[in-house]
């Protein structure tokens, strides 16, 4: 396979989850280690925010991906991981019920995962965590 599965992603009945696409297009190793941006080719600290129950696309594993490529270089890197949140993790104090939406191009119902309460958890964790990775990087 030289490309993401997209039956996958819209096997079941909507709203659809694309993660499922994302994870097939892992199985052609070599492919994927093609498309892979090289992270340890940056030095500076990294900081990764992902969702467990992201929807539209693995970022939790993509993430430790990232970490495990950065960490075998001695790199700082910090991953901050909002657990049972989806896709729509933003600001604090934002709305956290859009959990299912359109898609912008194609009208298909999305479901970006998680909860309202794990997204509004996710908000406003990983808002201090992005404030507290800043804090330490400047110095």
């Amino acid at each position: 396979m030289r490309s993401a599965d997209w039956e996958a992603a819209y096997a079941s009945e909507p709203p659809y989850r694309q993660t499922h696409a994302f994870l097939s297009a892992t199985r052609d190793s070599a492919a994927f280690e093609r498309a892979r941006i090289p992270v340890e080719n940056y030095p500076g600290p990294v900081m990764l925010v992902s969702a467990s129950d992201d929807g539209f696309w693995p970022s939790t594993a993509y993430s430790e991906i990232v970490m495990r490529q950065r960490q075998a270089h001695g790199l700082p890197t910090f991953h901050h991981l909002c657990m049972g949140a989806g896709h729509h993790v933003h600001y604090p104090f934002l709305p956290a019920t859009l959990i299912s939406k359109p898609h912008a191009m194609s009208g298909l119902l999305l479901d970006a995962g998680g909860t309202p309460a794990a997204n509004a958890a996710g908000n406003e964790g990983s808002y201090m965590a992005v404030l507290e990775f800043l804090g330490r990087a400047a110095g």
